[in-house]
C-alpha cells in the first residue's frame, strides 16, 4: 500500500514533468490546459476511476497546481493584448440625448 508521502511525491513529479514539457511545446501546453487526462497519460499517470470523490480531488489538484501555473506563464504579447490595436485612432463621440418627454410622468 502506498503512503501519503508517496502520493505527494508522485503528484509533484507529475506536476514538474507536465510544466517542463508544456514550456517547451506549445501543442502540449494546449493539451495540458484542455485535456488533463491525455497530458497525464503522456507520463504514464492515470486519473483515479474508482470513485467520483477521488476523481474530483484529482481534478481540483490538477487545476490548482498545473493549470494555474501554466496560465500564469502567458506569453508577454498575449498579456499585453494585440499589437495591431496600438496604432489605431479610437476617436469617437458620445452624445447624451435628453429624456423623452413622454417618459416623464
Amino acid at each position: 500500500m502506498r503512503s501519503a508521502s508517496d502520493d505527494t511525491t508522485a503528484r509533484e513529479t507529475l506536476r514538474v514533468d507536465i510544466i517542463r514539457k508544456a514550456r517547451g511545446d506549445e501543442a502540449f501546453r494546449r493539451l495540458a490546459l484542455d485535456h488533463p487526462e491525455e497530458a497525464c497519460g503522456h507520463f504514464g499517470a492515470r486519473i483515479p476511476a474508482d470513485t467520483l470523490r477521488n476523481r474530483s480531488l484529482f481534478y481540483r489538484w490538477y487545476y490548482q497546481a498545473v493549470v494555474s501555473e501554466l496560465r500564469d506563464e502567458a506569453p508577454a504579447e498575449a498579456a499585453a493584448g494585440p499589437a495591431h490595436y496600438d496604432d489605431m485612432d479610437w476617436d469617437f463621440e458620445v452624445t447624451k440625448y435628453p429624456p423623452c418627454p413622454s417618459s416623464r410622468r
